[in-house]
């Protein structure tokens, strides 16, 4: 998009993350990266942290993850404060309007929802990739495996890096 005179729109907003939460709910990734100054507010927000060469890590889901929303977003962490999707950089962009953005979350929310109505605890990234390898194959759960694939999918295509 652009304006009348041929510049792009520029977005600084956040618009299309309201009501979203995948980036914190364990949809998306298993954890995120945490600054070294954070370790003893993580551990003191009461947040799982993981140190693995060197880096440290806060797993997800985030405990402070409500519903779409952040129940600290005043007070969320670096890599919180910092995050974009990609369904986020391309409305921001100006790639995508909001109501484009608005759909390609509300299509993950329905696939996610498609996902754990069949296994309650598989809108999580790490329980779909255990579900993977504890299952023998493709015809244990074919229902389960192919949401798993559509939702997987999806967030690779619309929303991670």
């Amino acid at each position: 998009m652009a304006d009348k005179a041929g510049t792009p729109d520029v977005r600084t907003d956040a618009a299309p993350c309201v009501g979203c939460g995948l980036c914190c709910d364990g949809t998306i990734f298993e954890r995120e990266r945490a600054e070294p100054q954070e370790e003893d507010s993580l551990k003191q927000a009461g947040l799982s942290v993981i140190k693995e060469q060197g880096k440290l890590y806060f797993e997800h889901p985030c405990r402070f993850a409500d519903h779409g929303r952040c129940a600290i977003y005043e007070d969320r962490f670096i890599f919180c404060r910092s995050f974009r999707c990609k369904v986020l950089k391309s409305y921001q962009k100006g790639e995508i309007d909001l109501p484009e953005a608005q759909v390609r979350v509300q299509k993950a929310l329905a696939l996610k929802s498609a996902v754990t109505d069949e296994e309650p605890t598989a809108g999580v990234w790490k329980q779909r990739q255990e579900f993977r390898k504890s299952m023998q194959s493709t015809k244990e759960r074919p229902q389960l495996h192919l949401k798993m694939a559509a939702l997987d999918f999806l967030l690779d295509r619309w929303f991670r890096k």
